[in-house]
């Protein structure tokens, strides 16, 4: 895999544009499935905090399959006021947590990383994806944690990881809420689009089985957001071999965009 050592830098962008990173995991995750874009940001000058949502590992003051994702973005509500203005990178849930933190306040700047989608997206755009979900209705219904089979995990999410980083991913993995399901995948989040005007950025893998290239494309599309398309990566892009290509291209976007924000407030 790629180490940090390997970035491609582009010129620095000036130190006002680097506003403090707020990464946000999604289901099954914790704040560890950021560790190497926290190490690549690091490297661009970047200063980052990593959530831990309840559930997650070092993290479980909540029945896990009772967790709502009220609880959640009021959670990231929270470590939002307390950085104070925040860049918000989101993964996966994490991205549609994002989604709908933005439609009640705006933010610098936030990149979602192959999101789950909102109400009105669907997201059971392949077979394969329909058949795996079936077999956990029960879990969701019950309203208890589930995880998804060690083999499942592999197909759906992880892919494109090495054999290794697989087996590491899924030591650390730990069950989702099965309410928290039911609210996202049965029902549907509603995001106003309408009411998000903070800057984004989509990033989607090209092989992803779990949040596919037609649902990132149809996200992108929602709010106008810009989209960078990655044919030989999966779901989970931020830890895939070529992570520090996509790292490199949020830093780039970043820059772009935090610099004319920065241009736009001199000039009122």
């Amino acid at each position: 895999m790629n180490r940090v050592s390997n970035i491609s830098v582009p010129d620095p962008c000036n130190a006002a544009s680097k506003r403090p990173l707020l990464f946000v995991h999604g289901w099954w995750g914790g704040a560890w499935v950021w560790d190497l874009y926290r190490e690549a940001f690091s490297a661009l000058g970047y200063e980052s905090t990593a959530l831990n949502l309840s559930g997650a590992m070092g993290n479980q003051d909540l029945a896990i399959g009772k967790i709502t994702m009220a609880v959640q973005l009021d959670e990231l509500r929270r470590a939002v006021a307390e950085i104070g203005s925040p860049v918000l990178i989101g993964h996966s849930f994490g991205g549609l947590l994002i989604q709908k933190l933005l439609e009640e306040q705006d933010l610098p700047a936030a990149v979602l990383v192959c999101p789950a989608p909102p109400r009105g997206v669907f997201s059971l755009r392949s077979w394969s994806l329909f058949r795996t979900a079936v077999r956990y209705v029960p879990q969701m219904l019950r309203r208890r944690e589930f995880q998804p089979s060690s083999r499942d995990m592999r197909y759906l999410n992880l892919n494109a990881l090495s054999s290794d980083e697989q087996d590491y991913v899924l030591s650390r993995m730990v069950p989702a809420s099965g309410r928290q399901a039911l609210e996202t995948t049965l029902f549907g989040i509603p995001v106003d689009a309408q009411r998000v005007h903070t800057p984004m950025l989509v990033l989607m893998g090209g092989q992803d089985r779990l949040t596919t290239p037609s649902v990132c494309r149809a996200i992108a599309r929602k709010y106008d957001a810009e989209l960078r398309e990655y044919p030989d990566n999966a779901h989970y892009l931020m830890r895939e071999s070529n992570y520090c290509e996509s790292a490199t291209d949020v830093h780039r976007w970043l820059s772009e965009t935090l610099s004319s924000e920065g241009t736009s407030a001199t000039r009122l």
